[in-house]
Parts: C-alpha cells; structure tokens; sequence
C-alpha cells in the first residue's frame, strides 16, 4: 500500500504542524497553535500537543486492518480537518425487525487535530434504512494522550480488536431483543421522560424536545412495530436529524452531547429490556 496516493485518494495529503505564539509586539508566549500546513488554517492554541498525522492514521488504519481481516470501511475528515475519522467494516446485522433491517457495524479511530479529545477508538452502527448512527466511542473506550511515544501505545489497539468485536457480538444480541419486547403508551412516557424530562408542567425548548422525540419515535414504529427498538431507533433518528445546529451535529454526535444523548438512549431501552424480562419471570 502507498501511503501518499491513500492520502490523496482521501484529500488527506496534508499536514498539521505546532508553531510558537507570539504577541503582537514579537513578545515570545508559552503557547503554540496547530496550524494545517496546506491552508494555514488554524485549528487550536495548546501549551503541549504532538501531532498525529494523517498519514500516521492511514498507517495504523490499514494495519489494523490487516490484523483483524476487516476491511477498510470509509476515511473521512470533520471539520475542515479538524477531526479524522477511520472505519474498519465489521460484518453487519441483518434482519432485525418487522422492517428488516440491516446495521452496519464499524470498529471506529478517531483522531483530533484541534486539541479537543486523544485519539480514540471505539465501535459505530448505521441503520441503513434511515442512516441513523450511534457511537459507542465514550469516556470507558481506549485512547491515547498527543504525546511523543503516542504511536507505540497506538499500536496496543491491535490486541484490543477481538474484545471489541466481541462487544459487538453481544451488541448484536442485545438489539435483536429489543425488536421482541413491547413499547405500549406507559414505555414510551416512561421512555420520554427519561430522555426528556418534560412533565406537565414543562413548556419552551424541554416541550418542543419531548415533541419532536415523540414524532420521531411514532415515525419509527410506523413501520418497525411498537417495540423497543422502534423507540430506540426513535431517539437516534431524532440526534441525527434533528440534535443541535447541523453545522456541529456530526462532531456532536461523535463525541459532543448527542453521543451521550444516544448512549442515554440505549442503556434506557435495556433497563426497560431487564424489567420486562424481570416480570415474565417474576414468581407467581
């Protein structure tokens, strides 16, 4: 593989590089700016920050790649290159639902050049039928401080492929099971309170979210059923499309709010999944 004509192929033959600060005067800072070498766009003022380049990422991409025979999914860039993100294609689930749909499923690398988070790695799905993506890329995910020995911890991520796909096997496993269980008007109250908090007494924007997560939600069952993953669905459908101004909405749904939003969301519909298996089992 060659990894300058990988980059252009990606509009990804740039990099970034960290350049003193001065003051107007000539006056020397203790601060540095990440500045993209192409453009001159500047994309963050740091005191300490070691560069991941693009072609660092592409590198540990299609090594991973070729330790876990995942092939490469899609390399993008946010932002205006702020963040880029690599995804390795694991195998989909298909036929979940009445609908039946197809989840794409990712093992995902996101690198930030702007100082706002480490690389990461994590897991990501796509609901083919509407494009609705979650991110499993959190706080409890791995990641590595923009440091001089970053590349050498990167490289661990190697080992770390088998765990994550047996995470998305349970994922799996999970989902399939919320498409069996029932959402009736007391799930679905239950459910937009939780993610809303809007009650009798709410107006403004907790109203108007509660609204738009209930229209998103009936759309969802529509045609998935009245079950749990209609109301899951129903919530990620919902951050896609509707969560924060769109200009931010992918980053957000990465790493920002609405990734904790979707979060939120599932580990919701399995609390609700445990009680309905709770109470078919429960002692008579």
């Amino acid at each position: 593989m060659n990894i300058k004509e990988t980059a252009q192929k990606y509009n990804l033959d740039w990099e970034v590089a960290v350049e003193p600060l001065t003051l107007a005067d000539g006056t020397p800072t203790s601060f540095n700016a990440v500045v993209r070498q192409d453009n001159r766009d500047t994309f963050a003022c740091v005191k300490k920050y070691q560069p991941f380049q693009n072609h660092d990422l592409l590198r540990l991409g299609y090594a991973l790649s070729e330790e876990s025979h995942l092939d490469v999914g899609k390399v993008i860039s946010i932002d205006g290159g702020r963040k880029i993100m690599l995804q390795l294609r694991n195998k989909p689930i298909e036929n979940i639902g009445k609908n039946n749909d197809t989840i794409e499923q990712y093992i995902t690398v996101l690198n930030s050049h702007d100082g706002t988070s480490k690389l990461r790695w994590g897991l990501t799905n796509t609901t083919l039928s509407c494009k609705n993506q979650f991110f499993t890329i959190g706080k409890n995910m791995q990641s590595v401080r923009h440091t001089k020995n970053m590349m050498a911890q990167a490289h661990n991520m190697i080992d770390e492929l088998n765990a994550m796909k047996e995470v998305q096997a349970l994922q799996e496993e999970v989902l399939r099971e919320l498409t069996y269980i029932p959402a009736d008007k007391n799930k679905i109250d239950d459910f937009l309170y939780s993610m809303t908090g809007c009650d009798d007494d709410s107006h403004g924007k907790t109203l108007r979210k509660h609204d738009e997560l209930y229209a998103a939600i009936r759309g969802e069952m529509a045609y998935k059923g009245e079950n749990l993953w209609a109301l899951f669905e129903g919530a990620t459908y919902y951050s896609t499309h509707h969560g924060t101004r769109e200009k931010t909405r992918e980053v957000s749904k990465i790493q920002g709010s609405l990734n904790k939003w979707d979060q939120k969301a599932l580990q919701t519909v399995k609390r609700m999944m445990l009680q309905h298996v709770w109470w078919i089992k429960k002692p008579r």
